[in-house]
């Protein structure tokens, strides 16, 4: 990624500390976490992927890799979105209230290792990932953290096999 698109299409985020720069989960927003587990000699600290939202926004994920889905309960298989290995969807987009413009963003994100050679090295652990994204605002993408505790990358921003997020909006539980 070079660095005029990431000037000319700057993607901003909201983290813990309320400001555009501080999610670890997306190079646009937070590129030199963990720099020691991924530095190239020539170009030194590689960045992340960025999020499905950013992605999606792109265009970088093709149309068939996103679903909103038009029923109130569902079964999906998301892969995780930096060098997928099945065809599943990569982000799942569920409108808040019906709302075309307010939705929250499922992703799923694997901490690569250095062996497999994968820019997700860097991201905090494996885990699903959920973004509250109001496109009427002026930084769209807010990741949830559960604990407020404003650390986006600790367990509080972090879903796991078995665990349930409740939609405080619709008191809607999903798994």
């Amino acid at each position: 990624m070079s660095t005029r698109w990431a000037t000319a299409s700057a993607a901003p985020l909201f983290g813990y500390l309320r400001l555009t720069y501080d999610n670890p989960w997306d190079v646009m927003s937070d590129p030199w976490s963990g720099c020691v587990r991924s530095t190239d000699p020539t170009y030194g600290c590689l960045g992340q992927h960025t999020i499905s939202y950013h992605k999606n926004r792109q265009g970088w994920m093709g149309s068939k890799r996103a679903v909103v889905p038009i029923y109130d309960q569902f079964t999906l298989t998301v892969e995780q979105i930096a060098k997928p290995v099945t065809s599943n969807y990569l982000m799942v987009e569920i409108p808040i209230n019906g709302s075309t413009t307010h939705y929250y963003t499922v992703e799923v994100r694997r901490n690569t290792s250095v062996a497999e050679v994968g820019y997700d090295v860097k991201v905090p652990d494996n885990a699903v990932i959920i973004h509250d994204v109001d496109t009427t605002r002026e930084i769209p993408a807010h990741i949830l953290d559960s604990d407020s505790n404003g650390d986006p990358g600790d367990a509080g921003a972090q879903w796991t096999v078995g665990e349930t997020f409740t939609d405080v909006a619709t008191l809607s539980p999903w798994r």
